[in-house]
């Protein structure tokens, strides 16, 4: 007898040890773990949750998991997760849900869930994902730089074209379909070799195999082109080869420039160099030719006049001389990693200094020269957006004229308010001011801040609606009373819902007396159905009006206040906007406005 109980001792502590491994090793994976009910219900989270999400395991375990969710995952959620206890694993997915303090994050699940079992009844499944968040970020920012690159490539004044190892185009920019009088989809996958002129097709075959076989030729030179309306195009060539991350030909980039006037004058128009010489000098673009260590090697008309010298003043410049001191060390190290062969920004924009002292804003385009493949300086595109800056600069003033404009009317609607109820005349500005003071606490987003000081300072417009001798009666509501009062946080979002604030103001008002328990009003909502926004300015309407005077009571204690809130967090009040709250008046010496 006492054998067999031995054993089944033994036989319990080796199963609590298993399960201690086995909690052990799910809380210190990487990966987002959860076991949930058929309903939804989160049984289990791991460590990795908690510490990505800013939760405690008391705030997630037991709670459904709409609660997290953003609201355009919670359908597709709740489906899968019935699928699964069908029986019917579910393919990968993405959704969407929201850290403890409203931050949205991107989570892939994996395929299919496990089933959990208890007694020979399935009770759960779980559930495995990773936070691909970081991922999203990258992938948004790496589009923006695409979108920037193909406007660059696309409006660049230089034609260009990529060839695959057959001679057919695999991009070309709008520059060089221009040039040629077709669209892109009608060049694109086309041999290069349609374009050329035939009696020369057999010569630019010959040298196109040369050079994709990795032979080192000369540059290309000049080629002559035919235009989709029959014309004839010279054009000057630079093309070098493309080669894959393991160094393997996959191709050849060519770079071209019309040069048919220049040709022809060389055919026996004598003028016709002087007008091309002309046309580069005195073009609306200023252009720059420099060497390794930035000394001017060429400039046109433009770019001198763009900086207020003449063209012999000009090549006298340096850089350090043209180039504001707060940008030089930039333009510099742009120029130091171009040469170098570092992929610097080739667009950007630079103060500059003219002849005078002025100041004027320039943006470049600088692109390696290069020699036989040895980079042997810059040639660089100039233009002056001094106008273009100044115009910015208006906008933004005119937008704080706005934003003012906005704040006023703002004010006048509180002056409505404080009109009619005197004894709360300054409430509504202290709480928008120490709900303002949460937000930036809690170090949400600066939008969401002013956001929040707007609403504040309107939050109880709602009042008009109330008779004035209920609003300043001196004893308790009756309940008939209290029902009118309980209406203004409605009364206050009909009247401003159709106003276009650049914020949910509307919203908000319409929130601050809702409670996370769902106890509040008018809609009765919880937890994470009101904004946060709301949520801070709930807290904040609580602490000024207990600490201010009141016809039917005396002012509160602050200290009463404080203690009502730090009571009830987590049950009517936001846990975390309290905390901070507290803190403000306890250990930063917070203080109402007079």
């Amino acid at each position: 007898m006492a054998t067999a109980e031995a054993k089944h001792k033994r036989a319990e502590e080796v199963l609590r040890k298993s399960e201690n491994r086995f909690k052990l090793l799910l809380d210190n994976t990487k990966e987002i773990i959860l076991i949930l009910s058929k309903r939804g219900k989160i049984l289990f989270a791991n460590k990795a949750i908690i510490n990505n999400f800013g939760y405690s395991e008391e705030e997630i375990v037991g709670k459904s998991i709409t609660n997290f969710l953003t609201k355009d995952s919670i359908r597709r959620s709740l489906y899968a997760l019935a699928q699964e206890f069908l029986g019917h694993p579910q393919p990968e997915m993405e959704v969407k849900a929201r850290t403890k303090f409203g931050e949205i994050r991107y989570l892939k699940v994996a395929r299919g869930a496990a089933p959990i079992y208890d007694k020979g009844k399935l009770i759960g499944v779980m559930v495995c994902g990773s936070d691909i968040t970081a991922l999203r970020k990258t992938e948004v920012e790496l589009r923006e730089k695409e979108k920037r690159f193909r406007e660059l490539w696309d409006n660049a004044p230089v034609a260009y074209h990529t060839l695959d190892i057959n001679g057919n185009i695999t991009a070309v920019n709008q520059t060089e379909v221009r040039m040629f009088g077709y669209t892109k989809e009608e060049m694109v996958g086309k041999s290069i070799f349609e374009f050329i002129l035939p009696e020369q097709r057999a010569e630019a075959l010959e040298r196109f195999q040369q050079k994709i076989s990795g032979k080192h030729i000369p540059r290309a030179g000049n080629g002559l082109y035919v235009r989709k309306d029959g014309s004839k195009i010279y054009v000057a060539i630079e093309d070098e080869l493309e080669r894959d991350s393991s160094g393997k030909i996959i191709g050849i980039r060519t770079a071209m420039i019309d040069i048919t006037q220049q040709k022809q004058a060389q055919e026996g128009l004598v003028e016709s160099e002087a007008r091309y010489k002309d046309l580069v000098e005195k073009a609306g673009i200023a252009i720059l030719i420099d060497d390794k260590e930035g000394n001017f090697k060429y400039l046109n008309e433009r770019y001198a006049e763009i900086f207020g010298y003449s063209a012999e003043e000009m090549k006298r410049q340096t850089i350090g001389s043209i180039v504001h001191p707060d940008d030089f060390d930039k333009v510099m190290n742009y120029h130091k990693g171009r040469i170098q062969g570092y992929k610097d920004p080739s667009r950007y924009e630079f103060k500059g200094i003219k002849k005078d002292g002025s100041i004027i804003h320039i943006e470049v385009i600088a692109t390696p020269l290069k020699k036989e493949e040895e980079i042997i300086g810059t040639r660089s595109y100039f233009w002056d957006i001094t106008d273009r800056k100044r115009a910015e600069e208006e906008i933004q003033q005119s937008m704080a004229k706005l934003r003012k404009l906005l704040d006023g009317t703002i004010n006048a609607i509180v002056s409505v308010v404080e009109a009619r109820d005197p004894y709360t005349s300054g409430h509504q500005r202290r709480v928008a001011d120490l709900a303002r003071t949460i937000a930036a606490e809690m170090r949400i987003s600066k939008d969401q801040i002013e956001g929040i000081r707007s609403a504040g300072v309107i939050h109880d417009l709602g009042k008009v609606c109330v008779p004035a001798e209920i609003l300043s009666k001196p004893s308790k509501l009756n309940e008939y009373e209290f029902n009118l009062i309980k209406k203004h946080p409605e009364v206050g979002y009909e009247i401003l819902k159709n106003i276009d604030f650049p914020w949910p103001v509307a919203q908000i008002v319409y929130q601050h007396h809702e409670r996370m328990n769902g106890s509040g009003y008018p809609q009765g909502l919880s937890g994470e159905q009101i904004l946060l926004e709301a949520r801070i300015l709930a807290v904040a309407d609580v602490v000024e009006a207990m600490s201010s005077h009141r016809p039917y009571r005396p002012a509160f204690e602050l200290d009463e206040a404080l203690k009502e809130i730090s009571r009830n967090k987590g049950i009517l009040y936001d846990k975390a906007v309290v905390e901070v709250c507290i803190r403000l008046f306890k250990e930063k010496n917070y203080k109402f406005r007079a």
